[in-house]
């Protein structure tokens, strides 16, 4: 009877693939580690991720088989992104405003004359209602 036995291709040189050999029966693929694509059936090409990704408040910068978020002062990495530093309590920043201050000023001017004076306040403790 004649039987039939698998080369494995992958025991000569990698069967050569950059990265990673996979033997089938019969037969054998490439496969590339994350951060690379597959070109040509066998060499690994890094994957340029900064095409794809947003940093937001930085620059992308790839590094082979991954990335960097270069992040901008005022700005920090955060699930794959720069996101905006939050200003200490009490701050008043461009976008922010201390709060229990007079926000007149800062707020565009309003046509009616039902908002004058608008505070910026959370509710706390001495917020709550008092009964006699």
């Amino acid at each position: 009877t004649n039987s039939c036995v698998d080369v494995n291709e992958c025991l000569n040189d990698n069967g050569g693939c950059d990265h990673k050999c996979v033997n089938t029966a019969g037969s054998y693929f490439c496969r590339c580690r994350h951060g690379y694509r597959l070109s040509g059936g066998y060499r690994c090409v890094d994957v340029d991720e900064c095409l794809m990704i947003d940093c937001g408040g930085g620059v992308c910068e790839n590094r082979p088989g991954t990335y960097r978020c270069e992040c901008f002062e005022g700005f920090h990495y955060e699930r794959g992104s720069c996101k905006l530093d939050r200003a200490p309590f009490g701050a008043i920043t461009d976008n922010a405003v201390e709060q229990g201050a007079d926000i007149s000023a800062v707020l565009p001017r309003q046509q009616s004359s039902e908002c004058r004076n608008a505070l910026v306040s959370q509710p706390g403790p001495l917020d709550s209602p008092r009964y006699p």
